[in-house]
């Protein structure tokens, strides 16, 4: 299975997972060619406001993705149910 962005493109081969990562990494990483971002959680703030800011003018052109620590199936069932419609 091949992870596109919503332009149609590739994801990079090397991406970049934020934890203590600056806002500016995340936009020289995007200029660099990387175009998927991981995260765990919203603790990375600094990380997350350098996707932010690439996120409101690159959206269609970038790759995002999360994940959790947590291995709980009760929270996931939890959490897809806030989800659903």
């Amino acid at each position: 299975m091949e992870l596109l962005t919503l332009q149609g493109q590739p994801a990079s081969v090397l991406g970049l997972a934020g934890q203590s990562i600056d806002a500016a990494t995340v936009l020289l990483a995007f200029e660099a060619g990387i175009n998927y971002f991981f995260f765990y959680n919203l603790e990375s703030e600094n990380f997350l406001d350098g996707l932010k800011s690439l996120l409101v003018t690159k959206r269609e052109q970038v790759l995002v993705a999360t994940g959790s620590e947590n291995r709980d199936i009760q929270f996931f069932t939890q959490l897809l149910g806030l989800c659903a419609p």
